[in-house]
């Protein structure tokens, strides 16, 4: 599909193409942020043979999170994890009795997970996650939402609930506030497959870096063993679990005027409270060290708001695995104003995740550079300055990173003398909406330019405009350059 955006250079008009861009979702099972849930909806699981592994392929689980207990009570034995898990038995549209995991379709695609039983295996049984409170906080509670699904066609019934634990360990789970399921009394005639939701909201009491265990028992009902008779079939899908507590705001600023940790609490200096660094849901994150210094993300970490105002600060990855710095609770801003922040490498990807504005150059001189294919920028704001007030600021993309920006992108485009300026070369990629380039009657200036073959700048709104330039004020200007790209 494509759309149209005006163009306005210093008067004169002219049409050109955009194409719709759109960025992948991704769920985990680290509880990273308070208040902010994480999801799992089974999609391209297909339950192959070897169901879970700890090195999971698209169509596998991660037996690192997930584990089975096909054979004992619920509440009788610890989980292992981190194993091979075998007897996967595909997909299942309704109407299976071979014991086993299956991938459960309703209709429209893979939705959900769910055992089928027979005397020897998954009566009783049980399918167990762990999660890891990487929110930097307690958590007083959890809501735990997921839909059953069941397929009614067998006289057998079948029987589940939500069970949790502290620590996995051998009789610790409990049942939190009495929850339950029990498939339909008879086989339908017509069997098809039901969608129960379930919302459930308990006392967890998790420290940061603890674990905690939710299990999902699957069993025939008391009081009706199966002995050899056809099961109703049971599965759950559509988890979404929430880590519910109180977020503490504080301002902490880096020390360390040398390369360290994130992680590191020596690195920082509370300078409005008494919680314990580092910076985390809930608090300002400044950089205000001159120097230049590294600093190591071992982690994926959050904060409400990042300041950097002096030094040049490189975020990396302490290996090649990629690391999110999350600035996406609270404010949910970012600002480089009097120093320099290079966001990752090609060897230690960094993605730095912007839930709201991030300004560069806003009131005194601030550059941001993004390089290597993993590493990203994100700003979901609705606007964001390059070079404002008496400043300049510069965005820089490059060695095949990734900068998107929501709303509208303003580049010297200010009442005030400003500089503003935009790079993207070596495969470098900019996802952006609306771009205002040196607009006002003023001395600011703008300049974008896209340069080299895989270089690209695309506008992603409908309708987005294009502003270059005024009737009166100094020029702005677009440069697309040797093979760069602009849609």
């Amino acid at each position: 599909m494509r759309d149209f955006v005006t163009i306005r250079i210093a008067g004169c008009t002219a049409t050109v193409y955009f194409a719709m861009f759109f960025l992948p979702a991704h769920a985990q099972w680290s509880l990273t942020q308070l208040n902010q849930p994480v999801t799992e909806n089974f999609a391209g699981f297909t339950a192959p043979s070897t169901w879970g592994t700890a090195d999971p392929a698209p169509n596998q689980l991660d037996s690192d999170v997930w584990a089975p207990n096909q054979t004992e009570l619920n509440n009788s034995s610890a989980s292992t994890f981190g194993l091979n898990y075998i007897l996967g038995r595909g997909i299942s549209t309704g109407g299976v009795t071979t014991p086993g995991i299956y991938a459960i379709d309703t209709g429209g695609g893979v939705v959900g997970i769910g055992p089928q039983a027979d005397d020897a295996a998954w009566s009783p049984g049980g399918l167990t996650i762990k999660l890891q409170n990487d929110t930097g906080s307690p958590i007083e509670m959890l809501r735990v939402e997921w839909s059953y699904l069941s397929y009614n066609d067998q006289v057998g019934r079948r029987a589940s609930q939500l069970l949790s634990s502290n620590t996995d360990a051998a009789g610790s789970y409990i049942v939190p506030n009495g929850n339950g399921f029990l498939t339909v009394d008879a086989p339908e005639l017509s069997p098809s497959w039901r969608t129960i939701p379930r919302d459930l909201t308990f006392n967890a009491s998790i420290l940061p870096g603890d674990d905690y265990y939710l299990r999902w028992s699957f069993s025939d009902p008391t009081g009706e063993p199966g002995n050899g008779t056809a099961r109703d079939e049971i599965g759950i899908s559509n988890l979404r679990i929430t880590p519910l507590g109180t977020v503490v705001s504080d301002t902490f600023e880096w020390t360390n005027a040398v390369s360290g940790h994130f992680d590191t609490a020596g690195n920082w200096t509370n300078t409005t409270g008494v919680s314990a660094a580092p910076p985390n849901q809930g608090d300002t994150a400044n950089f205000n060290e001159a120097g230049t210094y590294i600093v190591s993300f071992n982690d994926n970490r959050h904060s409400d708001f990042l300041n950097v105002d002096a030094g040049d600060v490189t975020f990396l990855s302490d290996s090649s695995a990629l690391r999110t710095y999350s600035v996406t609770s609270g404010l949910g801003r970012a600002e480089v104003s009097g120093g320099t922040l290079t966001v990752g490498s090609e060897t230690n990807p960094v993605f730095l995740d912007v839930g709201d504005s991030m300004n560069f150059g806003f009131v005194s001189n601030g550059t941001v550079t993004v390089g290597g294919s993993d590493s990203r920028l994100d700003a979901a704001g609705a606007s964001h300055a390059i070079g404002f007030a008496k400043s300049a600021g510069a965005l820089n993309i490059v060695d095949g990173a990734t900068a998107n920006f929501g709303g509208t992108l303003n580049v010297g485009d200010s009442p005030f003398i400003a500089v503003g300026t935009v790079s993207v070369s070596t495969q470098g990629t900019l996802n952006t909406g609306h771009i205002d380039i040196a607009r006002n009657t003023s001395a600011a200036t703008g300049t974008v330019t896209v340069s080299g073959p895989e270089s690209s700048i695309v506008q992603t709104l409908d309708g987005a405009n294009l502003n270059i330039g005024s009737a009166s004020g100094d020029p702005g200007s677009l440069d697309v350059e040797s093979g760069g790209s602009f849609t």
